[in-house]
């Protein structure tokens, strides 16, 4: 049994990848708000902290994560006419 499923990639990564996906656009958003709320940039800041720990933590414990390919959404140049136009 351990065999077969050390041909498949883990469950695991492809769900810690969605999450470093939702970590990496909350702190491209969160850095976008800074620009207009200048008086929270020290609450941003701190948002961001532990946003970057959260990731940091991930990529650690699921290092191939970033590298899962989830079927549908990483792979859609396998499929001629699709994602591509």
């Amino acid at each position: 049994m351990n065999e077969i499923a050390g041909e498949f990639p883990k469950d695991s990564d492809g769900s810690a990848k969605v999450s470093l996906i939702g970590i990496d656009r909350s702190m491209a958003a969160w850095t976008e708000m800074m620009h207009y709320f200048k008086k929270q940039k020290t609450e941003i800041s701190g948002i961001l902290f532990h946003l970057e720990g959260l990731r940091s933590t991930v990529e650690k414990v699921f290092p191939d994560a970033r590298e899962f390919v989830r079927p549908g959404f990483d792979d859609l140049n396998q499929y001629p006419g699709i994602g591509n136009t």
